[in-house]
């Protein structure tokens, strides 16, 4: 880490040189240190070229409009890549910094209306003070400057992270391990409060919290930002939304909401306690809404005047308990536990209205979690004898009750030896027969334990598939478990998992999903976090999700468990592997395919999983979805000897399979799902359809119509058919694995909207405009209910194409016009080719031959080397558009020539259905 102080001191002696003399200054200075020099020398660049930086405000008002800063603007020495929030008195945006180091930064635009001379002079005085603080956990501000149209920025670390409460959230950190991340946080604001900086704005959105080597790391962003602007409180303040740069409501203290003028160190106090209220009972000590929802003067007496209920008296009184605490990895009743005493103590000491009996500093706040955490008296408590002798006592258990022994051998000793002896022959006989019961309720345990696995595992799809009439069976033996079990959680704990693993091999994700949940909150509880039953099922709960394509958001807390399986089993362990397994397909779904290949491989060559059949399947199965999106498989020159040692991998695996498990099972049926996909980007497109359709002929008895892998062979055959020119038979399969999908999915899954999206290009194919319509609206809809997609335009070209497929040519001109246009301008190629291809369609069917030729033409241009492995223009469906336009031109040589050329080129026979 680089030394500030050092920095400082090196620049502030290079600013005193003459120009001339700071080079030689600096090649003595920084002898042998590149980072200090350049860090230097970033500096007095800045300074030269921005000599009077925010020496006069901005001159102007609205007319300014025309020079706001978007992507693209060049800043300084920044380029601005993309507006990545807003607030009440700016823009961030992320930025590229090319000189003198090459970085991405944040750089915080202050908008027209705050630029006045007052506060341009408080952020001069702020950026110095910004500039002195070097933490860990606080984001560092690098730069500062005016833009081309005089506008104040900031340029500061860019964070990559999520908000602390949203992280904690999703990673299901117990309330210990948010303590720990909360500690990191005051610790960075004493760090801030130590140079003179309060924050007065701490809330979750600005403190984003990451991953790092496993554990969760804290950054505190927009230190000093909200003094550099500070304003008379208003309401116009009070109600600046989303990422504001001042106060906010909820978060605020009393003074601060009051408008004192003398805002101190304990403000920021008060919002750490705001902060860990939340982090304890998922809600802020006021709710947001009705907050926001009062008149100004109602706010400041709410903030000023109420009390809050203390967090354990909150969790009591909501109705939502059950998922708070599942989010804490505890059960509710638990949950409050834990909170009622020190926390409660610490929490409301933090927001007391009354300044002088908070914690002094955040430092203090932080000491007393502490203590908390290692059993110690925390300064909050009430000091009475009797509590700090129960800390005591449950800090020192083992020690106290070795001294009570002590003391009682002692007692013994004076009372005499007969009947010291006398009493210990009783202890000896009681203590045998405590051994006999001990031993008859592990017997019984064991009978019970061994009975319900019997019972399990009888139906589990694996030995011989499930009769799903037996769901009715399952969901029973869930919901009288605690009931069947009471007193005896872990043995409950068991069943659930059991009942989760069941769940998850009919592909039921949801299900198993909260079976596991359910035994992870009782190992958690009554086995410990480190249990190894504990650990084994919160890789099972991480696993169904990543099944059902939820990556993105399960992938935070895979990071965080890989490193704790790894130090409490061992690297070696086979719930470690299989973690790292699941890590391999986090990154495949990313698309992180090196790093996915590279952790593959290496356990398919691990000593302990070599000989292993079930443990190789699963490897294999990994590998096998992601070679498929590898480059190789793109690239014709490559892909035949690659796909050529992929299909050897798909047989392995599938003989591996009927080996293990039988010809009947999910596990080989799954097996030759993924061979046939395979044989699919070999090109082998009859072998594949051949597999998919064994795969599917008898396994609906067995395993239900829409079990996962029966959605998957649809989907695989619905495109080998296609291929084949069968463009009916492949449109009925789509819709059927489509159906399945919107059955067993949610609707924000990655797998369904992959369906839809196969489904829209087949139904094209097969020239179905009524149903591809609606597929395509679903998928449209959907996408832009996600935030938008990559695919969204794609969507929307495809609802165009199939309206003008119904012949409402006049309604799809419409759609097409504005599509084309956002497709030309935009950066992606794919957008722009299809665009093309899909117009080109529609002026076919509308008899402008000419200008159909002229944008089939502009679309094999842009698509160049794209070759098949995605439905986006490929060489294909440009081929396939020129039979539909010279058929309708009346060219029937044409029409010989490029059907001939698709059957050479692509194995596909011409449809009939066009």
């Amino acid at each position: 880490m680089l030394d500030r102080t050092r920095i400082r001191e090196v620049y502030a002696e290079a600013a005193s040189l003459p120009e001339a003399r700071r080079a030689d200054f600096l090649n003595k200075e920084c002898a042998g240190d590149d980072a200090l020099r350049a860090e230097v020398e970033s500096l007095l660049a800045a300074a030269a070229s921005r000599p009077d930086f925010m020496a006069e405000p901005t001159a102007g008002g609205p007319e300014h409009g025309s020079l706001f800063e978007t992507a693209g603007t060049q800043v300084g020495a920044y380029r601005l890549l993309e507006e990545v929030g807003q607030g009440g008195f700016g823009s961030v945006f992320m930025a590229q910094q090319e000189s003198p180091i090459r970085r991405r930064v944040a750089l915080k635009i202050i908008k027209l209306g705050m630029d006045t001379r007052a506060v341009i002079a408080r952020f001069e005085a702020e950026r110095q003070a910004l500039a002195m603080m070097d933490h860990e956990h606080i984001a560092k501000v690098y730069d500062a400057g005016t833009t081309q149209s005089g506008r104040p920025y900031f340029v500061m670390e860019l964070v990559q992270g999520e908000a602390i409460t949203k992280y904690c959230d999703r990673a299901n950190l117990s309330i210990a391990e948010r303590l720990d991340v909360f500690v990191q946080v005051c610790r960075a604001v004493q760090h801030a409060h130590s140079k003179g900086i309060i924050h007065r704005d701490i809330k979750p959105s600005n403190i984003l919290v990451s991953t790092q080597d496993g554990r969760p790391h804290a950054k505190v962003i927009d230190f000093g930002i909200a003094k550099a602007t500070e304003q008379r409180l208003t309401e116009k303040t009070h109600f600046t939304e989303f990422r504001q740069m001042i106060g906010t409501p909820e978060y605020m203290s009393p003074e601060q909401a009051g408008g004192t003028p003398d805002i101190d160190a304990r403000s920021d106090v008060y919002s750490l306690g705001v902060l860990l209220y939340e982090l304890l009972t998922g809600a802020t000590p006021f709710d947001a809404k009705e907050l926001r929802s009062a008149a100004y003067a109602e706010i400041q007496r709410i903030i000023r005047e109420v009390d809050p209920p203390k967090p354990s008296t909150r969790l009591s009184r909501v109705g939502t308990l059950a998922s708070i605490a599942a989010l804490r990895r505890t059960l509710p009743n638990r949950l409050s536990g834990l909170v009622t005493g020190d926390l409660d103590w610490i929490a409301m000491k933090a927001l007391d209205k009354d300044r002088g009996r908070r914690y002094d500093t955040a430092s203090a706040l932080a000491t007393d979690i502490e203590r908390h955490l290692a059993g110690e008296p925390v300064s909050a408590a009430p000091p009475s004898r009797g509590y700090r002798v129960r800390k005591f006592v449950r800090r020192n258990r083992a020690a106290v009750l070795a001294g009570a022994a002590v003391g009682a051998a002692l007692v013994l000793g004076v009372v005499g030896t007969t009947m010291g002896m006398m009493k210990a022959k009783r202890e000896a006989e009681r203590a045998e027969e405590q051994s006999t019961i001990a031993t008859r309720e592990a017997d019984q345990t064991r009978a019970i334990n061994e009975f319900m696995r019997q019972v399990l595992t009888s139906i589990d799809p694996q030995n011989a598939g499930a009769d799903v009439r037996l769901m009715d069976v399952l969901a029973e033996a869930s919901a009288s478990a605690s009931q069947r079990f009471a007193g005896h959680p872990l043995l409950e704990a068991n069943v659930h998992a059991q009942l989760g693993e069941v769940y998850d091999s009919l592909t039921l994700w949801e299900k198993a999903r909260a079976e596991y949940r359910r035994a992870h909150v009782l190992y958690d509880e009554f086995a410990g976090r480190d249990d190894p039953r504990t650990l084994a099922v919160e890789l099972r709960f991480h696993g169904v999700d990543l099944k059902s394509g939820n990556a993105k958001d399960v992938e935070p807390a895979i990071l965080l468990l890989v490193p704790r399986l790894e130090r409490v089993l061992g690297a070696d362990d086979p719930t470690t592997l299989e973690g790292k397994r699941f890590l391999a397909r986090c990154h495949t779904m990313r698309g992180r395919l090196d790093e996915a290949e590279s952790i593959l491989v290496a356990l398919r060559n691990h000593p302990r999983l070599a000989n292993d059949d079930r443990a190789q399947i699963r490897i294999l199965d990994t590998l096998l979805r992601m070679y498929p999106l590898r480059p190789e498989v793109a690239d014709r020159a490559r892909r035949s000897a690659f796909l050529a040692q992929v299909v050897a991998l798909g047989r392995e695996c599938v003989e591996r399979a009927l080996r293990q498990y039988g010809p009947a099972s999910p596990i080989t049926l799954q097996a030759q799902v993924q061979l046939a996909a395979m044989l699919y980007a070999s090109e082998e497109f009859a072998a594949a359809a051949e597999v998919n359709q064994t795969v599917l002929a008898d396994s609906a008895k067995r395993l239900g119509e829409c079990h996962y892998t029966r959605s998957e062979a649809l989907g695989n055959l619905a495109a080998a058919l296609a291929r084949l020119g069968r463009a009916d038979e492949s449109a009925e399969m789509i819709l059927r694995s489509v159906k399945c999908l919107r059955e067993r999915l949610p609707e924000n899954s990655i797998s369904l909207l992959s369906g839809l999206n196969d489904a829209m290009y087949f139904l094209d194919r097969a020239g179905r405009a009524e149903e591809g319509e609606a597929v395509a609206r679903e998928a449209a809809a959907l996408m832009a209910k996600l935030g938008g997609h990559v695919s969204t335009m794609r969507a929307e070209l495809f609802v165009a194409s199939f309206i003008s497929m119904s012949g409402r040519y006049a309604e799809a001109e419409a759609l097409f016009v504005p599509l084309r246009a956002r497709a030309e301008a935009s950066e992606i190629i794919a957008h722009r080719s299809f665009a093309n291809l899909s117009y080109a369609r529609h002026l076919t069917r509308t008899g402008q031959f000419e200008e159909s030729e002229r944008c089939l033409a502009r679309c094999a241009e842009l698509t160049g080397g794209v070759t098949i492995g995605t439905y986006d223009a490929l060489p294909d469906d440009i081929v396939f558009a020129y039979i539909e336009l010279h058929k309708a031109w009346k060219r029937p040589e044409k029409v010989r020539e490029y059907e001939a050329l698709r059957q050479e080129a692509f194995g596909i026979a011409s449809s009939g259905s066009k």
